[in-house]
This record gives structure tokens, sequence and C-alpha cells, in this order.
């Protein structure tokens, strides 16, 4: 008698991707790196969230500090980003919308990266802000951390999209 959880989201696909990538050759390894840059994503995704809901007022100066965006919208911002990390790392956990889940982190961490960016041409000294406690400024470890998640998403959509499904 097969038991239920009582977890909404089941992670299809984590064990069996591991069980079954031996047994594939090349197209075995690709689900590996899948899974490798999945739960890389989703733990990332749900530490920022953690840590943003827990400390609004944090991440209200922190988009303020990079000059993009007016105080209204920070704020606006600020409430919505943690949501919207919380909902892509459920969506990267969940095997049906791992696709849709690594598209859409993709953009959001493609516009990080430009932000990033933006903020390191400019010429300023800004604070990440990207999990909260942190408050380096921006440089090239932080632009090449973000590009590096931007990768792993974009590999993610990609593996999902070229039918190398796990």
């Amino acid at each position: 008698m097969a038991s239920r959880s009582i977890w909404p989201f089941k992670l299809q696909g984590f064990s069996e991707m591991i069980e079954q990538a031996y047994s594939y050759g090349f197209k075995g390894y690709w689900r590996l790196v899948i899974l490798f840059a999945s739960l890389c994503l989703v733990g990332a995704f749900f530490l920022s969230a953690w840590i943003h809901l827990g400390n609004q007022f944090f991440v209200v100066k922190a988009i303020t500090d990079y000059k993009l965006v007016g105080t209204d919208a920070a704020i606006f911002l600020a409430a919505l980003l943690p949501i919207v990390h919380l909902l892509l790392a459920l969506m990267l956990l969940n095997h049906r919308w791992r696709q849709f889940g690594a598209e859409l982190a993709s953009a959001l961490l493609l516009c990080y990266v430009f932000a990033q960016l933006s903020v390191l041409f400019r010429g300023n000294q800004v604070g990440c802000g990207c999990f909260g406690f942190e408050d380096s400024p921006i440089g090239l470890w932080t632009i090449s951390r973000t590009s590096l998640l931007f990768v792993m998403a974009g590999t993610i959509a990609l593996a999902y999209r070229k039918s190398l499904r796990p």
C-alpha cells in the first residue's frame, strides 16, 4: 500500500534522476547537472525569500541604493520579490513546472545581473542585498555569483526545451 504525502508538491524526478542517470550514458550526466543546478537554485531562492521576508526594511534600502527605481517602486518590489523567489523555488522543485520556473528564474537573474552591472559602471558603492545579511559591495564576486545562477537556470530551461528532460 502506497503512503500519501501531505506535501502538495511532489519532488518528482530527483530520486529517479539519480538512479537512472548512470544507465543513460552522456544523457545521464546531463540529468545530474540538471539535478545539481535545480537544487542550487532552489536553495538560493528559498534562502533569499526567507531572509527578505524577515527584513523588509533592509530590502527597501537595498533596492533604493541601486538608484534604478523610486521609493514607491522599491517598497512594492520589496514586498513582491520574496514571494516571487519562494514561488520560483517551488516551481523548480516540481517536475511539471521546472521548465517554466527555470525560464522565469533566468529572466529575473538576468535583470539582477544588468542591475549590478549598471551600479558597477556608474561607480556607485552599493551593497548587494542579495541574501539580506550580506552587505558586500557589488563587484566581480557578486556579479559572477549572480551570473552563475543565471547560467544554471538557463541550463535547466534549455535542457527541458531540448528534450533532455530528467
